[in-house]
């Protein structure tokens, strides 16, 4: 017995139904981005209590989230061996670097904030130093990011990209001319921001810059 509500408290019910299969596909549409709650209930109907068939008590209220399928992609990035400045163009939790980099070095991730810090996790938004033994192809799977909003501090940023091939909008004027730099075994200028990667960049102030993609093809 499989039973899907919008809200915790199951009333009204979206779906109300016996099942034989461990697979359900609602045959009424869901809402895009909208958490559902569901449960489900053993039923024997072999046995009968009365007039009831034999049945467990119901589940504990899990919760799904639907999106859209074609938002999501896998990414492979190559990147090589000894230091890398890396970031997640994707949208994924918060990922232990071992699980994403293989060949990476014990203790050499590092994130920046005015001063290095060691890390452990990676998230969004965040770029990062990586020592790698070897060249790795890396794969990143989630959702498509195809802006971001950069808060940046005096001086100097470490900061990622996106899903695509990005560029900086800076409004305000924050950002040093010819500051934005790239690193593939040496530092690169550039005014690009590929996906996967991270970059330095030198802010005269506090304030957001938004990165946008430049709607070429990345190669």
């Amino acid at each position: 017995h499989y039973q899907v509500q919008l809200y915790e408290g199951f009333d009204p019910l979206l779906v109300d139904t016996l099942i034989t299969d461990t697979l359900f596909v609602p045959t009424q549409p869901l809402l895009l981005d909208t958490d559902y709650y569901w449960r489900v209930k053993a039923i024997n109907d072999t046995l009968f209590i009365g007039n009831d068939y034999v049945s467990s008590e119901w589940s504990p209220f899990w919760k799904f989230t639907t999106t859209n399928i074609d938002s999501y992609i896998d990414l492979t990035k190559v990147y090589s061996s000894d230091w890398n400045l890396v970031s997640l163009p994707v949208e994924m939790e918060d990922t232990p670097y071992p699980e994403l980099f293989p060949s990476s070095v014990e203790g050499t991730l590092y994130g920046y904030n005015g001063i290095y810090v060691a890390k452990y996790f990676m998230s969004q938004n965040e770029a990062y130093w990586i020592k790698l033994s070897e060249q790795d192809s890396v794969t990143y799977s989630g959702e498509r990011i195809l802006s971001s909003t950069i808060s940046l501090q005096p001086d100097w940023n470490l900061i990622g990209g996106i899903s695509e091939l990005g560029e900086l909008d800076d409004p305000n004027q924050l950002i040093i001319p010819g500051t934005l730099y790239g690193f593939d075994t040496n530092y690169t200028p550039t005014e690009t921001i590929e996906s996967g990667r991270g970059y330095w960049v030198a802010s005269l102030s506090e304030g957001d810059v938004f990165l946008t993609s430049n709607e070429e093809t990345e190669t």
